[in-house]
């Protein structure tokens, strides 16, 4: 019910089982080692499962779930940003066995819902944690792919610090699919203790999914010059994935149209601010005279330490503001 409280496992460590596995897995004291069979068979008709997004999806669980679909019907599960085609999907092509609902569809995802395979959930990105933790539906199994457990006892879910948390703590039964490649960051968003664990499996040991680069159609092109012609100077952009996205951008670099190339003709200096985009997108200052300085911070993109600001600047536009920082 919405508004209802909904109890939430504890981030703090303490014991409940010890099953004497070897190696890396013989540290999580209160997490059973299980196969992706086994866990699969922890599903029961009419519950709610969730994936996660992006590449934390589970790709072994997920293989061991479509084997099940015979015994299983009504198996309802959120996802978000699929990185790859799902097994639960493509093994249940008429729908009959699983559910899905998506936050927000990536290319697979969209093209899985044109066949009336996924549902798209209406959201508010930002709200979302609050979804789960007061409206939505618990979740009976969340399935996670994590990095292997390190020596304080936690798991790492790499680079997407998104609503992962507020999964981890309503769901009835969490599991945690080991991913060797998968980045660790820093950040308590993404950590996940064993004691918060019930299950661990091992997963593939492949290298973690990278969404490719989307090449722009002439449709994107055009569209997207149409778009360029309407940003003003000093306009704000958010700029999202995609092959339009990709085409306006190209666009506004470019020496003929509006963004960095109308500065460079206009002869003016400009600052880049990268918080949202360092590391994710290239940028060689070489090929862009007109920027004197680009600016991130620790705390998003990189998703360390916040409070920390980075400046790539060239050293004569430094020397020459020598006295001129009147903000100071």
């Amino acid at each position: 019910m919405p508004g209802s409280a909904v109890q939430v496992r504890s981030p703090l460590p303490f014991t409940k089982r010890l099953d004497g596995v070897l190696g890396a897995f013989a540290m999580a004291k209160n997490a059973l080692v299980i196969s992706a069979e086994e866990a699969a068979a922890l599903v029961k008709p009419g519950d709610w499962l969730d994936f996660g997004a992006c590449f934390n999806q589970p790709d072994v669980f997920d293989r061991a779930l479509a084997a099940r679909k015979a015994s299983l019907r009504d198996v309802r599960i959120r996802n978000c940003l699929s990185m790859k085609p799902r097994a639960f999907l493509e093994q249940d092509p008429e729908g009959a066995h699983f559910a899905c609902y998506n936050w927000h569809f990536s290319g697979y995802d969209r093209r899985k819902h044109d066949q009336g395979l996924v549902n798209y959930l209406p959201c508010h990105l930002g709200e979302i944690p609050d979804y789960y933790r007061r409206f939505i539906p618990r979740t009976d199994i969340a399935v996670l792919r994590a990095a292997p457990m390190d020596a304080e006892g936690y798991f790492n879910l790499g680079p997407v610090n998104i609503w992962h948390p507020a999964i981890v703590e309503t769901a009835k039964v969490l599991i945690i699919e080991t991913l060797p490649d998968m980045p660790r960051v820093v950040g308590t968003h993404v950590r996940v203790h064993r004691s918060q664990v019930d299950y661990m499996i091992e997963g593939d040991d492949v290298p973690t999914p990278e969404l490719p680069n989307a090449e722009a159609s002439e449709v994107d092109r055009a569209v997207a010059a149409l778009i360029a012609e309407q940003i003003e100077d000093g306009s704000c952009l958010q700029v999202g994935i995609g092959g339009m996205p990709n085409a306006v951008t190209a666009l506004l670099s470019g020496p003929a149209a509006g963004g960095m190339g109308a500065v460079r003709q206009a002869g003016r200096r400009m600052l880049v601010d990268a918080v949202s985009a360092f590391g994710a997108l290239p940028f060689n200052m070489a090929e862009h005279p007109e920027c004197d300085a680009l600016m991130f911070t620790s705390g998003k993109c990189l998703e360390g330490m916040p409070g920390i600001g980075f400046a790539v600047a060239r050293m004569d536009a430094i020397r020459a503001g020598a006295g001129q920082a009147g903000s100071w």
